[in-house]
């Protein structure tokens, strides 16, 4: 097969380093003299509550989970007073990005972002070809002003 040909020019994305990389780089000895904050990372572990569920959830963990997640969906649309059907969930927000860009972005189309977003913005635009518009990031913060000013009517 032949992949498109943008697809030579997409960069990989580099994910956080491992802790274990980061504590060999600075010396440490032991990891838990390292606290790591990129790559949203936890650095409190799980909740309690989160592996209580995990635990109770094992005994049917050889079914397959509710893909349209209605339950799910209910009871979080009740606890926003929303409507169900104005939730989108996926498998992280790598997932949902992907998801947007597929339905809203093609060629001709821009997104407008900071320029120090996550990258999966970046990689899923150029996944659809659409043209991406940075905005550059004053001290690390969105300038809104600057986005709202990029947009076009090719704005997606």
């Amino acid at each position: 097969m032949i992949p498109k040909d943008f697809i030579a020019d997409l960069k990989v994305y580099e994910p956080g380093k491992p802790i274990e990389e980061v504590a060999r780089e600075l010396g440490f000895d032991d990891i838990a003299d390292v606290i790591k904050v990129a790559s949203n990372e936890n650095e409190l572990g799980p909740s309690p509550m989160a592996i209580e569920a995990m635990e109770e959830a094992i005994p049917a963990m050889h079914r397959y989970p509710d893909g349209g997640t209605f339950y799910l969906r209910r009871k979080l649309a009740d606890k926003l007073g929303v409507q169900p059907d104005q939730l989108l969930f996926g498998c992280g927000s790598n997932e949902l990005i992907v998801f947007l860009c597929h339905v809203f972005l093609e060629k001709g189309m821009n997104l407008v972002m900071g320029a120090e977003a996550f990258a999966v913005y970046f990689l899923a635009a150029a996944m659809y070809q659409g043209e991406v518009v940075r905005v550059p990031m004053p001290e690390h913060v969105h300038d809104l002003d600057a986005m709202l000013e990029a947009i076009t009517p090719d704005t997606r």
